[in-house]
């Protein structure tokens, strides 16, 4: 058995593999299978070499089993292998019907339109276990997920391409290595050592959705969570960085958060877990990154996550405790005015349950951008000691020192009221608890959520 057909075997349950087309195309392996007794679409790259000239049979073979994905409306897995591996570059041979390729109704091009078509509809997911480039490297990122071992690559240009064409010498470690998509790029949601690991995220990540958007949730046995939240407030204390990853940990099933492009702008947390079981999208400020501001890397991969949650029907918690979006000249360039309000967007257009929950605090847009009360939340709350407001009380009283400096006295700020109890008061806030009825307060909110999918 070779290479390409081991990991399938190893990635489907036992003995459930459908081989479609064996005939044609070499260059990839496609069929049906099963995960966790799920249906699955598979397409598996070869690992080994091959014939230049069954690259447009192998592409015609996979926009066929694409349209059956579209058909039959079961999940997606891709493996990415270089099927012809060579030292240093990986150079694929060139076939002699590379013009027809290209231009043929059912060539690459309508791999990428049917990859479009599908995403939103089922679950996508691929592993990346070689060095790919060129036409190949775009069905990695139509998928919902990517996971990619260390010794993996994937860019648009290989490095004798990219040497011959502009001349930059470079290798292919730092065109499209690991650490560029897991950490630059955010291509890569998660970097694992081999196969063995690639393959187990791939069936866990499936196992948090349903087959095709609009079907019920699959529920999990309760686990009781690993750990307590500190009672004794130093983890909500202002002047260090809230415990968000302690927080989680004190209300999810153990063992259960699967983290979301976990290297890439870590102002935020974002990740699916279960909490007795139930399946929840998580969205959390994380201060030990930049302060938790957002930047505009971080609104995209925000959006993202939130588009991803929303398409499958997973209810979405935040967490809030952030002091707003990032401003000055290198925000500005970076686009963050534009990555903020496709964020609120993205935000507008979820139907998806949402829940948010100030930790520690919620400045200006920030409140927005985690889903705050204009977005329709479901849910609206806040532990007792937070803050909510334009401004933090430390901003305020900066500004008012230095407008004193400056002699204005036409537009003096007052000092906020940012005491949540207050807005609670006057009904802006649906409740105030403590980290450790969170948990509690979740599960209501989920099983909310979950009565009214199966309705």
């Amino acid at each position: 058995m070779n290479v390409t057909r081991q990991r399938i075997e190893k990635l489907l349950d036992n003995n459930s593999f459908v081989e479609q087309s064996p005939e044609i195309g070499g260059l990839a392996i496609v069929g049906t299978g099963r995960v966790e007794g799920r249906p699955v679409f598979i397409v598996a790259f070869q690992s080994a070499p091959f014939q230049p000239d069954e690259v447009l049979s192998t592409v015609q073979k996979i926009v066929a089993i694409l349209e059956q994905v579209l058909a039959d409306k079961y999940p997606l897995i891709f493996i990415h292998d270089n099927p012809a591996a060579t030292a240093g570059t990986g150079g694929t041979p060139l076939s002699s019907d590379y013009l027809r390729l290209l231009t043929d109704r059912r060539g690459m091009g309508r791999i990428y339109c049917l990859q479009a078509r599908i995403s939103g509809v089922v679950p996508t997911v691929s592993l990346l276990l070689g060095k790919v480039a060129s036409a190949q490297a775009f069905p990695v990122t139509f998928s919902d997920a990517a996971v990619m071992t260390n010794q993996a690559g994937l860019c648009m240009g290989r490095p004798n391409v990219v040497r011959e064409m502009i001349g930059e010498d470079v290798s292919f470690e730092e065109l499209g290595g690991a650490k560029v998509h897991s950490q630059v790029s955010g291509i890569i949601d998660v970097v694992v050592d081999d196969e063995l690991e690639a393959i187990e995220w791939a069936r866990t990540y499936l196992s948090y959705f349903p087959v095709r958007a609009g079907e019920i949730l699959p529920q999990k046995a309760t686990i009781s969570p690993c750990c307590n939240f500190p009672e004794n407030g130093e983890a909500v204390a202002k002047d260090k960085p809230f415990a968000m990853t302690g927080l989680i940990d004190s209300f999810v099933d153990a063992g259960s958060l699967l983290e979301i492009k976990r290297n890439f702008a870590g102002e935020v947390i974002t990740g699916l877990a279960r909490v007795e079981g139930m399946a929840v999208g998580i969205v959390a400020n994380n201060s030990a990154c930049n302060g938790g501001i957002l930047f505009a890397a971080t609104c995209r991969k925000m959006s993202s996550f939130v588009a991803l949650c929303n398409s499958f029907g997973i209810p979405l918690l935040f967490l809030a405790d952030v002091p707003g979006l990032m401003i000055g000249r290198d925000a500005e360039r970076s686009g963050i005015v534009q990555a903020g309000a496709q964020l609120f967007a993205t935000l507008a257009r979820a139907t998806v349950k949402k829940m948010c929950v100030v930790t520690r605090k919620a400045f200006t847009g920030g409140l927005y951008a985690m889903a705050g009360p204009g977005f329709d939340t479901d849910l609206f709350l806040a532990f007792p000691e937070a803050e909510i407001g334009v401004y933090g009380t430390q901003t305020i009283e900066r500004i008012t020192r230095q407008q004193a400096i400056e002699g204005d006295n036409c537009r003096h700020l007052s000092q906020p009221e940012t005491a949540v109890q207050k807005l609670l008061a006057q009904g802006l806030l649906d409740g105030i608890i403590t980290p450790q009825e969170l948990r509690a307060a979740l599960c209501g909110f989920l099983k909310t959520s979950y009565l009214c999918q199966s309705e």
